[in-house]
């Protein structure tokens, strides 16, 4: 085969020009790893700004008529002894 055979199979092989963006994009798609962290990732800061709706209660109060309940509406949970 000569160079300029060889030439216009390498251009048909070639994908439709893509945006670096658009390849980079699919490239981490194709990384599951990255694909796993970046959905922790999510979840972790969506945990962060939702907190205050999460558990509206302040983490240093006490509530001694609060102790020892069973999980409720309130307390999803529970609440202990202290």
């Amino acid at each position: 085969m000569t160079l300029q055979q060889i030439q216009p199979l390498a251009d048909a092989a070639a994908p439709a020009s893509r945006s670096p963006g658009r390849r980079a994009l699919r490239r981490f798609g194709r990384n599951k790893g990255a694909v796993m962290a970046l959905l922790l990732l999510i979840v972790l800061s969506l945990g962060a700004a939702l907190a205050p709706v999460i558990a509206p209660f302040p983490p240093n109060q006490m509530s001694l008529r609060d102790r020892m309940q069973q999980p409720g509406l309130t307390h999803l949970l529970g609440t202990d002894e202290k």
